[in-house]
This record gives structure tokens, C-alpha cells and sequence, in this order.
């Protein structure tokens, strides 16, 4: 039996990292006799929308490092876990980090550090105070997990010490089984994700006012978590093929990507998105910008690739896609087969349980 302590955001608020854990956690205790998983929540109390401003941001993150460590060093002392698998999306977190991980040597436990996020070559090339901090706690890992091929490159370039491995997300296709996927919303387009300006909402906003002249009949559906003074500046309201549902159930969200013709994703940053896995396992074509990991994802013909941060590149993408219909049909019948093969949960979860036994029986990395 392997007894790993997860320390990782957990829903609510829903979230790339939060629902790639409940997966994991959902999986472990139903599936997986052999792997006892428990998890200290590291999520913040309040979301990105409710506008904390930096000094609120620093005090929350200092009260909140300090519970998750002692909830930590308490699993800890109580069940002696074989490994810490530890989740971040780096910037102020890894402050939390370096804490959790110099606790973890102090007591010889191995530590597994999972960047869910794409921005490593970027803050290596600028060698922001991020990437130093962030330099020093993938030195004090046992390993680190990258979640596409330029941020294992990058890593291994600069620290070539470092073990790094490269592991996509999961998907559970278990999730959908009971999910009707006949596009009965076929001129929809759906974005999910949480309604800021670096997902790219701007970009789409502007693109679709001038789409709306060329194509009257298509629908835009925005989904997820936002700030009613951000959405009053986009001018939403006079728009009338714009539906904006706020936060859903999960379960719901599927069904609303299962249904709508096309799912879009403009974001500046991401790692490995969960929304566009799920986009393709429910075989709906994908369009997306070319960043973290999406590139890989989409590759070999599994969805549209567009430039970020561009109004244009938006509107280009989506008119190629409501012109060629069978084009992004093979798109999405790909990029479902291809989730099948590569990205299936049973298969990730075992690259995750093998990686475990390997720390486990490695020495725990030095102070650098």
C-alpha cells in the first residue's frame, strides 16, 4: 500500500488544478486498493474574481500557509506518508512551497512538485524574482513534474540536476457516460473557464461583435465564475447572441460542451487544461490558443491553433471553423481518439503510482 499526502487545491471553487484533484481522489479511493491518498486543500478562500488586491492577497497567503503547514506537518506525524505530491501554479504560492518542502526534509519524506502551469519558459528566459524562487524549490523536490515539452526542456537545460518528467493531465471517461453528445447546439460556441481578462475574454468579446454581422445565426455561451464590474465593461448586455451562465455544476458543463458545435479557449496562460480535454473526449472541435501544452494536445490534427492576446487571430479562427464544418468534424473525431489512447485516467493514474515508488525509494535530495 503507498500512502501519499496530496497537497492540492480542492473544489470549490472549481479550477484546473481543484478538479484534476478530485479526479485523482475519486479514482484512488474507488479503483486503487494499493494507493491510499490524503489530501491537505491548499486552495485559497476566495477566487481570482472577487478582486483581492495585492496587500490583501500577501496577508490571506501568510495566514493560509501557515494552516496548510501545520495540517501537513499533523498528516505527517500521524501517518508518516512515503511521498508528497505537492500542486502549484506558481507566483505567490511558491512562497507556500519552499514552507511545505522544507518541512518535508526536515523529515526525509520525498517530494513529487506538480507545475500546473505553462508560463517556465517564459519567467526562465526574463529570470524573474518567480523563477529564482521557483529555482530553489525544484532543487529541494525529489522530482518535478512538467505538463509540456517546453517547460521539461527548459527545466532541464537550466537545473540538469533536476529529475523532471513530463506527465499530461488525466481524463475520466467515466465522467461521461451518461452525457448526451449529439450536437443539438450546433451554431453554439462555448467557452468555459474562469471570465478574466487573461483567458482571453477581451479578444473574444471584440471578435464575436464583428462575427455577429457575418454569422446572425451563431451563439456564443460564456461559463464560469465573474466580476459583474469586468462584465459591465465588456458591454455583454448589448449583445444579444452572448449568453453569459455564470458558474455551472460540472455535470452541467459537460452537457453544455457535449451539445454546442465548437469550443473556444483564447487564454494568454495555461498548462494543461482540463476544459479542452473534456472538449475533446465529448468529440466537440476545439479552438484554442497556441500555449502550455495546447499545442501538444492539439497536434496531428486534433483542433485549431491561433496566435494569443489577438482580437484578430480570434475572429480568423472561428470564421475558418464555421467554414469548414467537416474539417473540425475530423478535428474533434481525432482528438477524441487520441485522449482515449494518451490521456486516459487508468493509464495516467499508473505513471503516477510508478513515480511515487521510484521517490519512495530514492534519498531525499540535499539543501542546494
Amino acid at each position: 500500500m503507498q500512502n501519499i499526502l496530496l497537497l492540492a487545491p480542492y473544489p470549490p471553487p472549481n479550477g484546473g488544478i481543484a478538479n484534476w484533484t478530485k479526479l485523482l481522489l475519486d479514482f484512488a479511493q474507488s479503483k486503487q486498493n494499493d494507493v491510499h491518498l490524503q489530501l491537505v486543500d491548499i486552495a485559497p478562500k476566495r477566487r481570482a474574481t472577487e478582486g483581492r488586491g495585492i496587500v490583501e492577497r500577501i496577508v490571506e497567503g501568510g495566514t493560509s500557509m501557515l494552516r496548510i503547514r501545520k495540517q501537513a506537518a499533523a498528516y505527517i506525524h500521524e501517518s508518516h506518508p512515503d511521498c508528497i505530491h505537492l500542486c502549484t501554479s506558481g507566483s505567490l504560492a511558491v512562497l507556500r512551497d519552499l514552507l511545505l518542502l522544507q518541512l518535508a526534509k526536515a523529515k526525509k519524506i520525498p517530494v513529487v512538485y506538480h507545475l500546473h502551469f505553462g508560463r517556465v519558459p517564459q519567467i526562465c528566459k526574463q529570470n524573474t524574482r518567480e523563477w529564482q524562487l521557483i529555482k530553489k524549490a525544484m532543487q529541494m523536490a525529489s522530482c518535478v513534474i512538467g505538463i509540456d515539452a517546453l517547460t521539461v526542456e527548459c527545466i532541464h537545460k537550466a537545473l540538469p540536476d533536476v529529475r523532471c518528467e513530463q506527465f499530461p493531465n488525466p481524463f475520466d471517461f467515466a465522467q461521461i457516460t451518461d452525457v448526451q453528445t449529439e450536437k443539438t447546439q450546433t451554431d453554439s460556441v462555448v467557452f468555459v473557464g474562469w471570465v478574466v481578462p487573461e483567458k482571453g475574454i477581451g479578444e473574444l468579446v471584440g471578435a464575436w461583435k464583428k462575427l455577429t454581422q457575418k454569422y446572425p445565426q451563431k451563439k456564443l455561451k460564456i461559463i464560469g465564475p465573474y466580476r459583474e464590474e469586468y462584465v459591465r465593461n465588456l458591454q455583454l448586455q448589448d449583445i444579444e447572441s452572448v449568453q453569459l451562465t455564470g458558474e455551472m455544476a460540472h455535470e452541467d458543463v459537460l452537457r453544455e460542451v457535449a451539445q454546442c458545435g465548437l469550443f473556444i479557449l483564447p487564454s494568454y496562460t495555461e498548462g494543461f487544461p482540463n476544459a479542452v480535454l473534456e472538449a475533446m473526449a465529448l468529440e466537440t472541435p476545439v479552438l484554442a490558443t497556441d500555449i502550455g501544452a495546447m499545442g501538444e494536445m492539439l497536434a496531428s490534427d486534433c483542433g485549431l491553433l491561433f496566435t494569443s492576446r489577438s482580437e484578430q487571430a480570434v475572429y480568423d479562427a472561428l470564421c475558418f471553423a464555421f467554414e469548414n464544418e467537416a474539417q473540425m468534424r475530423l478535428f474533434a473525431r481525432n482528438a477524441k481518439t487520441k485522449t482515449q489512447e494518451q490521456y486516459a485516467l487508468e493509464k495516467v493514474f499508473e505513471k503516477y503510482k510508478q513515480l511515487w515508488c521510484e521517490v519512495k525509494n530514492e534519498p531525499v535530495r540535499k539543501n542546494h
